[in-house]
C-alpha cells in the first residue's frame, strides 16, 4: 500500500511524508486521484497506438511513440487539473475538453473495430468518385474534342470538294471546259494544297487533343486513387461518419462509445471537486492560510517599523520558519 502510495503522490504532486501518517480517507482519495489519471492516460497510449499501427500502417516503433506521445500530453492535461484549485471555470472547461478527446477517441475505437466495413465504403467512395470526376472530365473534353472533329470534318470537305473540280477541270466536264493540265488547273491544284495543309493541321489538333484527354484522364484516376491509400485517415474518418449516420446500429455503438470515453476523461475532475474534502486537504489549506496570514503581519511590520535591512532578513526568516510543516 505504501508503494501504491508514494507511486500516486508522484502522480497528484502531494507530499507523501504527510499523507503516509494522516487519515484513511485523505490516503485513499490521493489513491483514487492517481489511479484516475492513469486510466485515461492508459486509454490514450493505446488509442496512439492502434491510430498509428492499425490505421495508419505505421511501423512498430513509430506506433510506439505516438503511443508514448499520447500518453503523455494526456497525462499533462490530467496533472494539470488536479493539481490546481478547484472552481467553476476548469470545471466547464475539463468536462468540454473530455467531450472534445472523447469524440477523437471514440473515433479511433470505431477505426479499429468496423476497418472491414470502412474499408467497403472507402471503396464505394472511391468508385463513386471516380465515376464523378471522369464524367466531368469527359464531358469537358467532349465538348472540345466534338469542336476539333467539326474543323477537320469541315477542312476535309473543302479539300475534297477542291478536288473534285480538279477532276472535273482536267477531264472537261465542267469549269472550262478544256481537258488537260492548263494554267487554271495549275492554280486549282494550289489551292488544294492549301486546304490539304489545313485538313492536317486540324487532324494533328485532332489527335493531339485526344492524346492530352486520354493522359489527363489517367492523371485525374491516379490523383483519385492516391487519395485513397492506406494513410487517407481523413477520407476513412468521412467514411466511418457515412456508416454511422446510415445505419442505426454502429450509430448507437459510436455514441456508446463516446459516452464511455466522456466519463473516463471526467473521472479526475469529477472526484476532485464532487468528493468531499479530506483531513491532508483542509492542512493544506490551514498552512496557506497561516502563511498568508504572516505574510500579512510581515508586510504590517514593515510598514510601521523602520528596520534596517540585516534585522528585516531576521525578521522574516524568524516567521517562515513557523510555516515548515512538522515532520514525525
Amino acid at each position: 500500500m505504501k508503494i501504491i502510495l508514494r507511486f500516486c503522490c508522484l502522480i497528484t504532486g502531494d507530499d507523501y511524508q504527510m499523507l503516509k501518517d494522516d487519515t484513511s480517507a485523505s490516503r485513499k482519495k490521493t489513491v483514487l486521484l492517481g489511479i484516475s489519471v492513469l486510466i485515461p492516460v492508459m486509454v490514450w497510449f493505446i488509442c496512439g497506438y492502434m491510430l498509428s499501427a492499425v490505421i495508419l500502417k505505421n511501423p512498430e516503433s513509430i506506433a510506439i511513440l505516438a503511443a508514448i506521445f499520447c500518453a503523455l500530453i494526456v497525462f499533462v492535461i490530467e496533472k494539470s487539473v488536479i493539481t490546481v484549485n478547484g472552481n467553476k471555470l476548469i470545471l466547464y472547461y475539463r468536462v468540454c475538453l473530455a467531450i472534445l478527446v472523447s469524440v477523437i477517441g471514440a473515433t479511433i475505437i470505431d477505426e479499429v473495430i468496423f476497418k472491414n466495413d470502412i474499408d467497403q465504403q472507402l471503396e464505394l467512395m472511391q468508385r463513386v468518385e471516380t465515376e464523378q470526376e471522369l464524367a466531368k472530365h469527359d464531358s469537358l473534353w467532349n465538348q472540345r474534342l466534338i469542336r476539333q472533329d467539326s474543323n477537320v470534318r469541315i477542312a476535309y470537305a473543302n479539300w475534297d470538294s477542291s478536288m473534285r473540280r480538279i477532276q472535273f477541270e482536267v477531264t472537261g466536264v465542267k469549269g472550262t471546259g478544256v481537258k488537260g493540265y492548263g494554267a487554271v488547273t495549275k492554280a486549282m491544284v494550289e489551292s488544294a494544297d492549301k486546304y490539304l495543309r489545313v485538313y492536317e493541321n486540324e487532324s494533328a489538333k485532332l489527335d493531339s487533343a485526344r492524346v492530352d484527354s486520354d493522359r489527363e484522364r489517367i492523371i485525374q484516376q491516379e490523383k483519385i486513387n492516391s487519395s485513397y491509400n492506406d494513410n487517407s485517415l481523413l477520407k476513412r474518418i468521412k467514411a466511418m461518419f457515412q456508416l454511422v449516420f446510415s445505419d442505426i446500429f454502429m450509430a448507437a455503438f459510436y455514441f456508446l462509445f463516446t459516452v464511455f470515453f466522456i466519463f473516463l476523461e471526467c473521472m479526475p475532475i469529477m472526484i476532485k471537486f464532487v468528493s468531499s474534502r479530506t483531513n491532508y486537504e483542509r492542512r493544506i489549506e490551514l498552512e496557506e492560510e497561516i502563511g498568508e496570514r504572516r505574510m500579512k503581519r510581515i508586510s504590517d511590520i514593515s510598514k510601521g517599523m523602520n528596520f534596517n535591512e540585516p534585522d528585516m532578513s531576521r525578521t522574516i526568516t524568524n516567521h517562515f520558519s513557523y510555516l515548515k510543516p512538522e515532520r514525525r
